[in-house]
């Protein structure tokens, strides 16, 4: 693991309060109203720490497992067909929206509990941008079902063990096997193949590929795409008849499995069932180009949209000695001097907007349809990413008149939630620590009143980036 030269620490642990407001807001998912005080001059401590915590368990109370909620849908769906088989004129959707709304809206309402009373934010950010990583979007409306217990499921699990255990998970998980349409991808060759002429869907292959490990310039051709592809067919979900396990899980099916080896960037795998598709993931997640594609993406995440050259080649030579251990790779990642040298070098995404400026106030979400639709106003509503490349993670994206005037729209009806003696200029110095310029120290000061000193806070350079 690559350490902090010891003259930019030394100079780090001059500037305390600069060095707490880059771990709360870079790092973090923006200050706490006390979170500066407790990070003082620990910045790079106070996130190791966090690496090394399990952390309270995810409040599921109220949530349910993918294949439960999986199998209700199910249900309504086979209900409303023969409804609709014995009266064309009935067959309502309505039950299927049902449960679609309300697993999706009491997904998204812990989570983003979570996230604003954390007291471990690295961890929760790194949720996120796994979960961003290897993305699955509720534009499907099965997936929109479950999409939430996918990154429980999933991703969440993983985020400070192997890449590939982590990239195992969210393939074999049902809302990435529905969302690619791995589920129904068969061999034309197997037995179901032949039987059936069902075809072979490309979908999954090509995104483990392009967007999960090896990048769009990592080398790779349609042939290994089609290779891949043929690898992972009989990948699916169990359906509600149950025929090969229980409802709404993975499970891998021979019968649609295209025999035969297969060969993938320039290495023949023999037939080995579910396992020669995981051999050949194994091999891809050790590829070069996939350390310096996942090392591209987290120093984007972490330090500017066009990150340094120096630490994506750290990160990626880490990613490769260690074999994908993504604790080491966190742990470079905050040892290393650039994600503290360009500080609010990153523009906020909606997501971390809504989320820094209740974590600011310390307020509990409002209630999930308000929620929601402060989500979609903003433009990022939870899991719903308009292609499998996931949310844009530059300013460019997100930067337009319309997009801060819809943010002024939020930060003006955030306020009306916050008690009359609460002081705007306190909150600015909680949060924003040394990053807080003169200039909006003074405007805030100058205020017409309370109200309008939170909105130049949130709307404030300093609390739009990071």
């Amino acid at each position: 693991m690559s350490a902090i030269p010891a003259a930019l620490l030394r100079e780090i642990l001059t500037m305390a309060p600069l060095t707490a407001a880059l771990a709360a807001n870079r790092f973090g998912l923006g200050a706490g109203k006390s979170e500066l005080d407790d990070i003082g001059s620990h910045g790079v401590d106070w996130l190791r720490a966090q690496l090394k915590r399990t952390g309270p368990a995810f409040d599921a109370s109220n949530l349910s497992p993918s294949h439960q909620t999986l199998t209700r849908f199910f249900d309504e769906r086979r209900q409303r067909q023969k409804t609709k088989r014995e009266n064309p004129e009935r067959g309502n959707p309505r039950a299927l929206m049902e449960v679609r709304r309300t697993a999706y809206e009491n997904e998204i309402t812990a989570r983003t509990k979570r996230a604003v009373a954390t007291d471990a934010p690295l961890r929760e950010r790194l949720a996120h941008f796994w979960s961003n990583h290897f993305t699955v979007s509720a534009t499907k409306p099965q997936v929109a079902a479950i999409a939430g217990a996918y990154e429980r499921e999933a991703i969440r699990p993983h985020i400070t063990g192997g890449f590939f255990d982590m990239t195992l998970a969210a393939l074999k998980h049902p809302a990435m096997l529905l969302y690619l349409d791995n589920a129904q991808s068969t061999g034309p060759n197997s037995p179901v193949g032949k039987r059936r002429k069902r075809g072979l869907n490309e979908n999954l292959a090509r995104e483990v590929l392009e967007l999960h490990t090896m990048g769009a310039a990592g080398g790779y051709t349609q042939d290994d795409v089609i290779a891949l592809a043929k690898a992972l067919t009989g990948w699916t979900v169990v359906g509600r008849r149950a025929a090969h396990g229980t409802p709404g899980t993975f499970s891998f099916d021979a019968r649609r499995h295209e025999p035969g080896a297969k060969t993938l960037l320039g290495k023949t795998y023999r037939t080995d069932g579910q396992r020669q598709a995981e051999n050949m993931l194994a091999d891809v997640m050790r590829h070069p180009a996939t350390a310096t594609h996942i090392a591209t993406k987290l120093a984007r995440h972490f330090t500017a949209d066009a990150p340094p050259g120096a630490l994506i080649d750290r990160l990626a030579a880490n990613f490769r000695k260690t074999d994908g251990d993504l604790e080491a790779l966190a742990n470079t990642l905050i040892s290393s001097p650039e994600p503290w040298q360009t500080p609010l070098a990153k523009f906020k995404t909606p997501h971390d907007f809504i989320i820094s400026a209740l974590r600011g106030l310390d307020a509990p979400p409002e209630k999930s349809r308000h929620l929601l639709g402060a989500y979609t106003m903003l433009g990022q509503r939870p899991f719903f990413a308009p292609s499998p490349a996931g949310w844009p993670d530059d300013a460019l994206s997100w930067v337009g008149p319309d997009a801060i005037k819809k943010r002024l729209e939020w930060a003006n009806a955030l306020t009306a939630r916050i008690p009359a003696q609460r002081d705007p200029r306190d909150l600015a110095e909680r949060l924003l620590g040394e990053t807080l310029k003169p200039q909006t120290r003074q405007a805030i000061a100058r205020a017409s009143d309370a109200s309008q000193g939170f909105v130049l806070l949130f709307m404030s350079p300093e609390f739009q980036r990071r």
